[in-house]
């Protein structure tokens, strides 16, 4: 047998040899692989299986079926919750390097203690000084309030904003990744299941055309007498 590329193959191999000696395992194991591979009824694939073992099995084929069958279920769902464990892995992998890798950068918040702030607000609270006389004494405390109020507002924004951008960045990555697993697994299962229907053919051929030899020999056997 060529080299297997899957435990299951192998395991198949091994399996129809110790049955048969003489069965030949590229074929076999290809066709039953493929029969198994499908998204089709449980029952049918049974029967497909038999068949093909009444090929190279005069006694037992039930059990052998059942075994093949259960055999597959065991070693592909293994492969399943292991492939599904790395796949998450990666992801979180890579989504912790995208994380390590970009640069916050913090949002600046101007010095309110510094001579220049300093000196912007005596020039606004002069401003206001010439018409206090004419407001209560609430009027100048009530526009430095609205000022401090606006200064708080815009500095809360820019820090919300960035927080978003962020999250926002996060979630498309992921979803990009996802994507790109998504579409290599279907262009795979697309080029399997295309192998697959060409084995198949060929595989039917040669047993038409290993028919149509043992006929022609019997035809013969029988003419010589």
């Amino acid at each position: 047998m060529a080299t297997s590329t899957t435990p299951y193959d192998q395991w198949l191999a091994d399996k129809l040899l110790s049955l048969n000696p003489e069965v030949d395992t590229d074929v076999f194991v290809m066709y039953i692989s493929s029969m198994l591979d499908e998204d089709s009824p449980a029952d049918e694939k049974r029967e497909s299986i038999l068949e093909l073992l009444a090929e190279v099995l005069e006694t037992d084929r039930e059990q052998v079926c059942d075994d093949i069958i259960k055999k597959y279920e065991e070693i592909h769902n293994e492969t399943v919750n292991k492939n599904t464990e790395s796949a998450q892995k990666n992801i979180a992998d890579q989504l912790s390097n995208m994380l390590e890798k970009q640069t916050i950068e913090p949002v600046k918040v101007k010095d309110t203690t510094s001579d220049e702030a300093r000196a912007r607000k005596e020039a606004i609270l002069a401003q206001y000084s010439t018409v206090s006389d004419e407001e209560d004494d609430d009027g100048p405390s009530s526009h430095t309030g609205t000022i401090g109020a606006a200064t708080s507002g815009s500095a809360s924004a820019a820090a919300a904003g960035d927080s978003l951008l962020m999250k926002n960045t996060n979630a498309e990555s992921v979803g990009l990744i996802e994507k790109e697993k998504r579409e290599k697994a279907k262009e795979e299962a697309d080029k399997k299941k295309e192998k697959d229907k060409q084995d198949r053919a060929q595989q039917k051929q040669k047993n038409l055309d290993r028919k149509e030899a043992e006929k022609k020999r019997t035809q013969k056997g029988e003419r010589r007498r």
